[in-house]
C-alpha cells in the first residue's frame, strides 16, 4: 500500500460492525491467497453485493470480494518515525 501505509508502518483497524468502510478507504480483507491491506474501490450502496479492491499501485481491480471478506477498516497508520498519519492526508496527498 506504499505510499499511503509506508513498509513497516503500524496500522490501527477498527472492525466493519464499528466503522463501515467506504470507497477510498484502505480496508484488511480475506482473499483466497491470503489477507491483505488493499484500498475499497467499488463499495455497493446493499451490504450483499460484491465489493472491489485495488492495491494503489495496481493496474487492475482484486477480485470481488464478499461482505465477510471485508474485515477491518484502517483508521489510523504510525509511520517509521512513530507519528501518526491520518490515513485520508496520506491518501489526498497522492491526488496532487
Amino acid at each position: 500500500m506504499e505510499p499511503a501505509i509506508p513498509e513497516g508502518a503500524t496500522v490501527v483497524l477498527e472492525n466493519v460492525e464499528r466503522a463501515r468502510p467506504r470507497f477510498g478507504d484502505v480496508v484488511l480483507a480475506r482473499f483466497a491467497d491470503g489477507i491483505r491491506l488493499h484500498r475499497l474501490v467499488w463499495a455497493p450502496r446493499r451490504a450483499s453485493r460484491v465489493w472491489r479492491t485495488q492495491a494503489d499501485r495496481a493496474w487492475l481491480f482484486d477480485a470481488g470480494l464478499s461482505p465477510g471478506d471485508v474485515l477491518a477498516t484502517v483508521v489510523s497508520v504510525y509511520g517509521q518515525v512513530g507519528s501518526p498519519r491520518r490515513l485520508r492526508r496520506a491518501a489526498a496527498s497522492l491526488l496532487r
